[in-house]
């Protein structure tokens, strides 16, 4: 993996929707006016963020109410890594429990 950006996404023992989405502003390098939410999620992670290698861990610790919200986080990065591909570019993440 040299000459990667990659992020370490640590969602250890994170409680919260909002606490979330700035684990994951910190991580991936998302603006500031990034609007914590999902679209804005999918914006960003498309066209802001200089990453194209995520590592998440601590998933296991989360919630059960939050389960939802990684779930689409697991698609839109899915989508992203194929909207990616299909233009030649390489984009991966893996979740490391």
């Amino acid at each position: 993996m040299s000459n990667r950006n990659i992020a370490i996404l640590d969602l250890t023992d994170c409680q919260y929707l909002g606490e979330l989405h700035k684990r994951i502003k910190v991580a991936l390098e998302f603006p500031d006016h990034y609007g914590e939410n999902w679209d804005a999620f999918w914006d960003s992670l498309r066209f802001d963020s200089p990453v194209d290698y995520i590592k998440i861990i601590g998933e296991h610790t989360m919630p059960d109410d939050l389960k939802r919200h990684l779930n689409i986080m697991h698609e839109l990065l899915q989508d992203c890594k194929n909207e990616r591909a299909s233009y030649g570019h390489v984009f991966d993440f893996e979740v490391v429990d």
